[in-house]
C-alpha cells in the first residue's frame, strides 16, 4: 500500500509587464488608472504610480491531493486519485482594461472563486495472458464550479452567473 499527499497555498502577486516596447506603441500594454472602489458603491479612477503593474491581477489558489495504490496481490491493483483546488477572485484584466470616453468601462469583471473536484478509482489487472498485456478501469467523477461576476463602472447593479459542470 502506498499513499502520497499534498497541500498547496499559493499567492500570486500583480502580473509586471517590461518596460521595453516599440517606438510606434510606446503606452501598449500600459495601465494609467485602475478602479478604486470606496465602502459606499461609489467608483474612482485612481493613477496607477507605475503603469506597469497591472493592478488586481493577482490571486490565490489551495489544493489538495490525495492518491492511494493498494495491490492486494500480483496481479490487482488498486488506484484511489481525489484531488480539490479553489481560487480566490481572478480579474479578467482585458476587460478591466477596456476604455471609454469618461474613463474606464467596467468596475469589476472577475471569475468568482474557481473550485474543481475529481475523484477516481482505477482498477489495474497487471498479469500478461492471452486476452491482454496489461487492463486498465477507471470510474471518475469532476465537478467544477466558478463565477462570473460583471459591473459597469459606477454603476450599482453587479451582474453574477453561476457556472456548473459534472463531467463523469
Amino acid at each position: 500500500m502506498a499513499f502520497l499527499t499534498s497541500i498547496t497555498n499559493s499567492r500570486f502577486g500583480d502580473l509586471l509587464m517590461g518596460s521595453k516596447r516599440k517606438e510606434e506603441y510606446p503606452d501598449f500594454g500600459k495601465v494609467e488608472n485602475y478602479v478604486f472602489q470606496t465602502l459606499k458603491g461609489t467608483d474612482s479612477l485612481i493613477e496607477n504610480p507605475n503603469p506597469n503593474v497591472h493592478v488586481g491581477t493577482g490571486y490565490s489558489q489551495v489544493g489538495v491531493l490525495q492518491k492511494v495504490i493498494f495491490k492486494p496481490t500480483n496481479l490487482l491493483e488498486f488506484e484511489l486519485n481525489a484531488q480539490y483546488s479553489t481560487t480566490s477572485n481572478i480579474s479578467r484584466f482585458d476587460k478591466l482594461n477596456d476604455k471609454t470616453d469618461t474613463g474606464l468601462k467596467y468596475a469589476e469583471w472577475d471569475y468568482g472563486p474557481q473550485e474543481r473536484a475529481l475523484t477516481s478509482l482505477k482498477l489495474n489487472l497487471l498479469p500478461a495472458n492471452s486476452w491482454f498485456d496489461k487492463a486498465s478501469m477507471l470510474v471518475a467523477y469532476q465537478k467544477i464550479t466558478e463565477e462570473r461576476i460583471t459591473r459597469k463602472f459606477n454603476d450599482f447593479f453587479r451582474i453574477s452567473r453561476n457556472e456548473a459542470v459534472d463531467v463523469y
